[in-house]
């Protein structure tokens, strides 16, 4: 066996994948490489949209929205266990088919009124960050979507709308600068030319012949030798087959490289897996590979100055809390963002696997720090002659800590609180160190949340001082001698830091 392997290394035609690490550091480089030639097309498929509840700041796909919507509104004939809703939701569009012949009755309407509200996109339903983020960052000149709703346009500036429509050359002339280009036609009820199942989407297939505007999209593709770079397209392996040729055009089967960057990378779907290595697209993780090449392509729009610390950081606030106080993290988010900076948190930006590489990008990818400190979080913190221990017997060094050697701790019973100080702690000595360029006073912005208490005593500045001395359980460089933010949970919208500051990094 090894010794076919060997030989098909040797084929310099099959392109053999050991470290997905790596390879994706490579992605990352090659989408920056095709930004800077202008040969990138981003399609933005519909898991790429989510709806995030005005009132609880919850998240959820925009499909699994829609879903749970045309089931509450509805009085169904047959009644949907909690299994069976999970299963239609995973099934995408798919699922949209098995619910619609469960009720017995079409479900167009429903989805239409789901998503739009007197003409307008409801409140809550938008792309989702991490993508508006890379397109504003890009400022494509044309973006394609299979959305037949205009969210896009919603959350970017300057994009013109473009709806495969245009029958005769003399409709349009030619597509606008800037535009946002739907492969599928605009939503209404009573237009069947969108679909969101298997009938509807091959009706509609049919239909593109003739079609003036597809036909320019197609020569700005095939003649600027573009590469799509297809984003969170979790429809069915034959349904994305359909959608590709129409977008790309030509001869699928050639020497042209595209991208392929979904979430759900690891589902047992072989038969798309085998189609997309046939045509030489890539398939990658979305998350890591977007964080990556959105870093890379701010500091090609400096002038190649990346400053990790500075204002090209993803995010502005990390928040780290205790699950327990979920409810006050969720208030003091809502508060960060309305002030205009970015905050993460783990509930918000973290819906599938790779946990700990996604905490580790997170923190890495952060301006600040802020622990929620509370009974709760206090509580999952071991002494420092406790965690030596586990770190030693575990053979971990604390200054090269990864994905892998933060779940070795999760087991061994250290909180995730904990091994976020310890990443934590990393990031701000890489910083005062001049590791990234980026000395500063402190990156630390630790809330101390009024009423809290450990072990029945108040929680106040001089017992967290005592507690990071020599880092006795709290990092020093994280809490000692750092001025204290408050929160009171009786009058939340009096909680404030200096915004500006924090905002443009003027430390």
């Amino acid at each position: 066996m090894n010794a076919v392997i060997n030989r098909i290394k040797e084929n310099n035609k099959v392109k053999i994948v050991d470290n997905i690490e790596d390879d994706q550091n490579k992605v990352v480089d090659l989408i920056l490489e095709l930004y800077r030639d202008k040969k990138l097309v981003p399609v933005i498929c519909d898991d790429m949209f989510e709806y995030k509840n005005p009132n609880t700041g919850e998240l959820q796909s925009l499909h699994s929205h829609i879903v749970e919507e045309i089931i509450k509104n509805n009085q169904f004939p047959l009644e949907l266990t909690e299994t069976e809703l999970d299963d239609i939701v995973k099934e995408n569009y798919y699922g949209m088919s098995l619910l619609e012949n469960k009720v017995r009755r079409p479900l167009y309407k429903d989805v239409y009124t789901t998503v739009v509200n007197k003409g307008e996109i409801k409140e809550g339903i938008q792309l989702k960050r991490i993508v508006t983020d890379f397109l504003k960052v890009c400022q494509f000149p044309l973006i394609v979507t299979t959305s037949c709703f205009g969210i896009i346009e919603k959350d970017i500036d300057g994009y013109e709308e473009v709806w495969k429509k245009y029958k005769v050359k003399d409709s349009i002339d030619k597509l606008p600068e800037k535009c946002v280009y739907h492969i599928f036609d605009k939503a209404a009820i009573g237009n069947s030319n969108w679909g969101y199942n298997e009938r509807q989407i091959l009706n509609y297939l049919s239909s593109y012949e003739g079609d003036y505007s597809l036909t320019m999209l197609k020569s700005i593709i095939q003649n600027g030798e573009k590469t799509l770079l297809i984003l969170g397209n979790d429809t069915p392996d034959w349904m994305f087959r359909f959608i590709l040729k129409n977008i790309n055009g030509g001869e699928l089967y050639n020497d042209n490289i595209g991208l392929y960057i979904g979430e759900n990378i690891d589902r047992e779907n072989a038969a798309l897996n085998l189609f997309l290595k046939d045509i030489h697209f890539d398939k990658n993780q979305l998350d890591e590979v977007l964080e990556g090449v959105t870093e890379g392509i701010r500091a090609i729009n400096n002038g190649g100055n990346n400053d990790n610390g500075g204002n090209n950081k993803r995010y502005d606030i990390f928040l780290a809390h205790a699950s327990e106080d979920n409810e006050i993290t969720r208030n003091l988010c809502q508060i960060i963002d309305n002030h205009a900076l970015k905050s993460w948190v783990d509930y918000n930006d973290i819906r599938d696997g790779n946990y700990w590489q996604r905490i580790i990008n997170g923190i890495n990818n952060a301006r600040y720090f802020m622990p929620i400190i509370t009974g709760n979080y206090i509580n999952k913190i071991k002494t420092r002659e406790d965690l030596d221990k586990i770190l030693n017997e575990l053979r971990i060094d604390i200054n090269n800590l990864n994905a892998v050697s933060c779940l070795r701790l999760e087991n061994r019973g250290v909180s995730g609180v904990q091994i976020e100080l310890l990443l934590a702690t990393i990031r701000e000595r890489n910083i005062n160190n001049g590791i990234n360029n980026a000395p500063r006073e402190s990156y630390s912005l630790p809330v101390l949340v009024l009423g809290s208490e450990f072990r029945c005593l108040p929680i106040d500045v001089k017992m967290i001082n005592t507690w990071s001395e020599d880092s006795r359980m709290l990092p020093e460089n994280l809490f000692g001698a750092i001025q204290l933010n408050t929160y009171d949970r009786l009058n939340p919208n009096n909680f404030t830091i200096e915004w500006e500051r924090y905002r443009n990094n003027q430390l």
